[in-house]
C-alpha cells in the first residue's frame, strides 16, 4: 500500500483523494520552487486540514521527512564531489518553505521534526563527504580572511547543528586563530631584538583588531558578568591565545639562539623577554639543543677559526647563565665545545693570549704569532658585550612606548646588572647563598661600570669552563711561563701589568682549588700554601692585585723564604713548578727594585738627537734567579767569545757601577751578565721637524743608533760594523729596525741618518 493511500485511509473518506495528491504533489521542491501555491492547492490544503486527525498529521510528516531525505542524497549522490554548500542550503530553503502553508510538516518533538531530519542528512553528509568538508573549510578560511564575520557564523552554526563527529567548526577557527597568530609572530617579532615587550605588543593588536571577530565566531561572551557564567573552557581561550603568543616568541627565538647569541650585545631586550618564558614553560633543554645543532651546522658551513669559537663559547656561557641555564647545562655546553677546541692547535695560545689582552705592540716585540680574531676574543672575555646587555633603547613602536609597566619589569629594564647578579650569586642546584644586594640605577642612560667583585664570579665560571676543555693544562701554565719570561726580559719596565697578574693569580686558584663547575665560585678556600707562594699579600680578590704582590718585607730575608719553598714544592707536579717560577720571577722584579734604592747611584739618561747624543740618565737594571728563569741565551761571561757591539764606555761603566754594588750586598753570591738581554729606552727627536719618537731597543739595535750623530749622516755597512765591533750581517739585522722605522735608510751599501736621508732617485 502507498503512502497516499495510507494517508487517505487516514482521512476516511475517498473524495478527498484528489486534494491529497495535488498536495503531496506540489510539496515536492521541484514543484512548488519556493512560490506560493495556487488557488486551487491553497484550497486542497484548507481542505486536507480541516479534515485531518492525528495519525494523519504523523503519517503527512512521516511522508515528508521521506521526502527530504531523498531530496537531499539525491543532490549529493548524483554530485558527490561537485555539489556545494550553496546548492545544499538552497536546497534546504526549499524543503523549508511548505511549513509556512502546512505548519505541521515542523514535527511535534524534537526528535520527530523536520529541523532533526535536515540536521541527521547534514551529518551524514558532513562525516562521509571528505572532499565537501575540505570545501567548507576553504570558504570558512576565506570568509574570515575576509572578515566576513557574520556570514561565516551563520556558516559555523549550520555546521554545529549537524553534530559532525569529522568536523568541529569552532576547532578549525580555532585553527586558524593560530594559524594567524603564527603569521603574525613571523611579522613582528623575527630578528626583532631591541623591541620591548614584543609579545605584549603583539598580543594586544591582535587582540584590538582581530580578537572581535574571532570572539564572535567562538561564541564567547563579551561582558564579564555573562562570562563568569559561561563554560570554563571558553574563559581560557584569550589566555590561550596568550600563552600561543609567548610559545611563538620562544620557538622563533629557538631558531635565532646563535644569532642571538653572537649579537648578545644588541639582543638585552629580547633575552630580558625570553628569561621567564623558558622556565615558565620548562624549555631550557630544548633551547640548549637549539642552540648546540645551530653551532654544529655553523661550523660545518662556515669554518671559524679557534678565537670565534671561543668567543662564541664565552658568549653563549652569558647568555645561558642570564637565562638560568645552569648546573647540568653548561657541562653539557663544555662537553659539545671539547672536539671542536681540543683539535685546534692554537687553542691555549688563543685563549691565554686574549685572556693577558696582549697588544699588537707586545706580540711583536715577543715575536709570537697573533692568532686571527684574538682581539675579539679579548673583547668577549673581559665582557665589553655585557656593558652593552641592556633594554634601555626606546621601544620601536609608539604603543609600547605608552604601555604601563609593572615595577618588576622596569627594574629590569637594565640587564647587565641583572646577568651581573646571576654571576654574584651563582650556585647549582641545590646549593644555597645569599642572592646579593640589589644594585640601584640613578639613570640608566649613564655607562656604569659593574663592581669588580661582581666581575670576579663571571670570570671565574668562564675560566672554570675553559680548563674543562683542555686535558692538557700543564702546556697551558708552561705557555704563560713563557710570555711572563719574554714579558720581563723585553720591556724595560719591572713592574708587571695588573692584566698578567690577574691571570696568573686566577689560573693558580683555579687550577690549584679544582676548577668544578658544582663549586659556588665565591666560596673556593684559599689555603695556607697559597699565602706562602704570593707572599702577605691580599690576594682573596682578584680585581684587587697590583704590581706590589710580593710585600717588602726585607729583600734578604724575603729571597731566601722563597727560595727554601721552591726546595719545598719542587717534587710536586711539574705545572706547580711552573707557577712558581712565576713566583721567583715576580719576586726577582719586586727585589730589583729594592736593590736599585739601595744601590742608590745615578745612572746616565740614554737619549739621541740627531745634532748632538746624551748619555745621561737612569738604568733599570733587573736581578734575575737564572735558575728559574728559562734563558735561551747565555751571560756574556759564559760564551767565551769576543764581546760584540760595543756600547758607549759611560753606559758600561755606570752597568759596571751597579754590579759593585751589588756585590758589595751579596758578596756570597755570582753574579753574571746577560748582555744580549738588554733593553734601551731612547727618546729621538728631529731637530729640524721637531718630532719626537720612543723606542725600545735592544743592545745590537742601541749600538747601532749610537753611532750616528756630532754630524755624522751616513756610514757604510762595513764601517758601521767596524764600528760596532761586529759582522755586517749581524749589523744589517739590528739596523733593520731603524729602517722600518725610516730613522735609517739603507740604499745596500750606506746607511744614512735622519733628516739628512737624500731623496730617492
Amino acid at each position: 500500500m502507498s503512502s497516499a493511500e495510507l494517508l487517505l485511509g487516514h482521512l476516511g473518506d475517498l473524495q478527498f483523494e484528489d486534494d491529497l495528491n495535488m498536495v503531496l504533489q506540489w510539496l515536492s521542491p521541484q514543484e512548488h520552487q519556493s512560490r506560493p501555491p495556487s488557488l486551487r492547492v491553497r484550497t486542497a490544503i484548507k481542505t486536507i486540514m480541516q479534515h485531518a486527525n492525528e495519525p494523519f498529521n504523523d503519517g503527512l510528516c512521516l511522508y515528508y521527512y521521506d521526502l527530504v531525505r531523498k531530496e537531499c542524497l539525491s543532490l549529493t549522490e548524483n554530485n558527490p564531489t561537485t555539489f556545494t554548500y550553496s546548492q545544499l542550503i538552497k536546497l534546504e530553503n526549499k524543503l523549508y518553505y511548505p511549513l509556512e502553508f502546512i505548519p505541521i510538516l515542523k514535527g511535534t518533538s524534537e526528535d520527530h521534526s523536520l529541523d532533526h531530519v535536515l540536521f541527521s542528512v547534514r551529518h551524514y553528509i558532513m562525516d562521509t563527504n571528505k572532499n565537501f568538508r575540505n570545501k567548507l573549510k576553504e570558504r570558512i578560511q576565506h570568509l574570515i580572511e575576509e572578515e566576513d564575520y557574520d556570514i561565516c557564523q551563520t556558516l559555523i552554526q549550520w555546521i554545529d547543528d549537524s553534530r559532525s563527529t569529522e568536523f568541529n567548526a569552532k576547532g578549525l577557527v580555532l585553527d586558524i586563530l593560530l594559524n594567524k597568530i603564527e603569521d603574525i609572530c613571523k611579522q613582528e617579532m623575527v630578528k626583532l631584538w631591541k623591541d620591548h615587550q614584543v609579545v605584549e605588543y603583539t598580543y594586544g593588536q591582535f587582540m584590538k583588531n582581530s580578537w572581535p571577530g574571532f570572539q564572535q565566531l567562538l561564541g564567547i561572551p563579551e561582558d564579564q558578568e555573562t562570562r563568569d557564567v559561561a563554560n570554563d573552557k571558553d574563559t581560557s581561550i584569550p589566555q590561550l591565545i596568550h600563552d600561543h603568543f609567548e610559545k611563538q616568541f620562544i620557538n622563533i627565538r629557538m631558531t635565532e639562539i646563535l644569532y642571538i647569541i653572537t649579537n648578545c650585545a644588541k639582543a638585552g631586550s629580547t633575552l630580558c623577554e625570553l628569561r621567564p618564558l623558558v622556565k615558565k614553560y620548562n624549555l631550557i633543554n630544548k633551547l640548549v639543543a637549539a642552540f648546540l645543532s645551530q653551532f654544529q651546522k655553523l661550523i660545518v658551513e662556515s669554518p671559524k677559526t679557534t678565537a670565534e669559537i671561543l668567543q662564541i663559547f664565552i658568549m653563549a656561557i652569558d647568555v645561558f647563565i642570564y637565562l638560568d641555564i645552569r648546573d647540568h647545562y653548561l657541562r653539557v655546553l663544555t662537553t659539545f665545545m671539547k672536539p671542536f677546541l681540543l683539535t685546534r692547535e692554537n687553542f691555549i695560545s688563543s685563549y691565554l693570549y686574549a685572556s693577558l689582552g696582549l697588544k699588537s705592540k707586545e706580540f711583536k716585540a715577543f715575536d709570537i704569532e697573533k692568532p686571527e680574531g684574538v682581539t675579539k676574543l679579548r673583547h668577549a672575555l673581559k665582557g665589553n658585550h655585557l656593558f652593552q646587555f641592556t633594554s634601555s633603547n626606546a621601544p620601536a613602536s609608539s604603543e609600547v612606548k605608552n604601555m604601563k609597566l609593572h615595577k618588576t619589569e622596569l627594574k629590569s629594564e637594565m640587564l647587565i646588572f641583572d646577568v651581573l647578579r646571576q654571576y654574584k650569586a651563582w650556585v647549582p642546584d641545590g646549593l644555597t647563598i645569599n642572592p646579593g644586594d640589589d644594585v640601584n640605577l640613578s639613570s640608566s642612560n649613564s655607562k656604569t661600570h659593574p663592581e669588580s667583585h661582581v666581575l670576579k664570579g663571571r670570570s671565574n665560571l668562564i675560566t672554570d669552563c675553559i680548563l674543562s676543555l683542555t686535558e692538557d693544562k700543564e702546556s697551558l701554565v708552561t705557555l704563560l711561563l713563557h710570555v711572563f719570561t719574554l714579558r720581563l726580559l723585553k720591556f724595560p719596565s719591572r713592574k708587571l701589568e695588573r692584566k698578567y697578574l690577574i691571570v696568573y693569580l686566577r689560573l693558580y686558584q683555579r687550577i690549584k682549588n679544582g676548577h668544578n663547575l658544582l663549586l659556588s665560585n665565591n666560596d673556593i678556600p684559599h689555603k695556607e700554601t697559597d699565602n706562602k707562594l704570593f707572599g702577605r699579600s691580599t690576594v682573596g680578590n682578584l680585581d684587587d692585585i697590583d704590581s706590589e704582590l710580593i710585600v717588602d718585607d726585607g729583600f734578604t730575608k724575603r729571597y731566601n723564604d722563597r727560595i727554601g719553598y721552591m726546595a719545598a714544592i719542587d717534587e710536586e707536579d711539574e705545572i706547580f713548578v711552573k707557577f712558581n717560577k712565576i713566583s721567583v720571577m715576580l719576586g726577582d722584579m719586586r727585589e730589583s727594585d729594592l736593590m736599585d734604592r739601595f744601590i742608590k747611584q745615578v745612572k746616565p739618561k740614554i737619549a739621541y738627537t740627531n745634532d748632538q747624543p746624551e748619555d745621561s740618565g737612569r738604568i733599570y737594571p733587573k736581578f734575575i734567579s737564572s735558575f728559574y728563569w728559562d734563558m735561551k741565551k747565555q751571560p756574556h761571561n759564559e760564551t767565551g767569545e769576543e764581546d760584540k757591539f760595543k756600547i758607549s764606555t759611560v753606559v758600561e761603566d755606570d752597568i759596571l757601577m751597579y754590579t759593585r754594588g751589588y756585590r758589595r750586598l751579596h758578596p756570597e753570591r755570582l753574579l753574571k751578565y746577560y748582555k744580549d738581554e738588554t733593553i734601551f729606552t731612547l727618546k729621538i727627536t728631529d731637530s729640524r721637524k721637531g718630532n719626537t719618537s720612543v723606542h725600545d731597543v735592544t743592545r745590537q739595535q742601541y749600538s747601532v743608533i749610537q753611532k750616528f750623530g756630532h754630524n755624522l749622516d751616513c756610514l757604510t755597512l762595513e764601517a758601521l760594523a767596524d764600528k760596532c765591533n761586529a759582522t755586517t750581517e749581524d749589523v744589517q739585522k739590528a739596523a733593520q729596525y731603524w729602517v722600518d722605522n725610516k730613522l735609517l735608510r739603507f740604499d745596500g751599501k750606506t746607511y744614512y741618518a735622519f733628516d739628512r736621508i737624500p731623496a730617492r732617485v
